[in-house]
């Protein structure tokens, strides 16, 4: 004899939502772009803020690259 918890948890389960681009939220995506920029402009002028700014530049090389590629 089955058991009709069984049953009803094949019918329940939900179908798998589509995976996003990203797995953060997408306001925490934009500042750090935003960040990545401002680290870009100010390193013309100075280039220890290319430094400072390099994980966000990091970032926002692999979101370019990620975008344009799929």
């Amino acid at each position: 004899m089955t058991k009709p918890e069984d049953s009803d948890d094949r019918q329940a389960t939900p179908e798998p939502e589509e995976r996003r681009l990203f797995q953060h939220p997408e306001w925490m995506v934009g500042v750090v772009l935003i960040f990545a920029v401002s680290a870009v402009i100010a390193g013309l002028d100075n280039p220890v803020w290319l430094l400072i700014g390099s994980p966000f530049i990091l970032v926002l090389a692999i979101y370019v690259w990620v975008r344009f590629r799929r």
